[in-house]
């Protein structure tokens, strides 16, 4: 009995550390001058079929809750950012997007947003993933 509370409270205690050990997303993402490549996937559906995909590379840096996204092109955008454990907002030129947090690690971060509406009695959604890595 005492070796089974032993081998309890070894995971009692591991499992305190590693929970009190995760960084939040929020922390992450402006570590190490908070730069990071970026691919931005896009796949648009009709009714259930994909009708539309396309994928580009860039990068993002973050600074304070700002944040500036360039592609490959050069172009750019910017604007604020906030993150939870759970979700990053993206705010742009008045325009806001809330992507779920599908991954964060210190290196590698997966968001995704889905965007549903019906327009002439056909369903349409629009699925976003950015993926992040350092």
């Amino acid at each position: 009995m005492k070796n089974l509370m032993k081998v309890f409270g070894f995971f009692a205690i591991l499992a305190l550390v590693v929970t009190s050990c995760s960084k939040s997303t929020d922390k992450i993402l402006v570590k190490k001058d908070g730069k990071w490549d970026v691919v931005t996937e896009y796949t648009e559906y009709k009714n259930g079929v994909v009708t539309a995909t396309s994928s580009e590379k860039g990068s993002i840096t973050f600074s304070g809750s700002n944040f500036t996204m360039v592609d490959t092109d050069g172009d750019s955008i910017s604007g604020t950012w906030s993150a939870t454990d759970e979700k990053v907002t993206l705010s742009i030129s008045g325009a806001t997007i809330l992507f779920n947090i599908v991954e964060s690690k210190n290196k590698k971060q997966t968001w995704e947003n889905v965007d549903k509406y019906t327009e002439d009695g056909d369903e349409w959604e629009d699925k976003t993933v950015l993926k992040l890595t350092r």
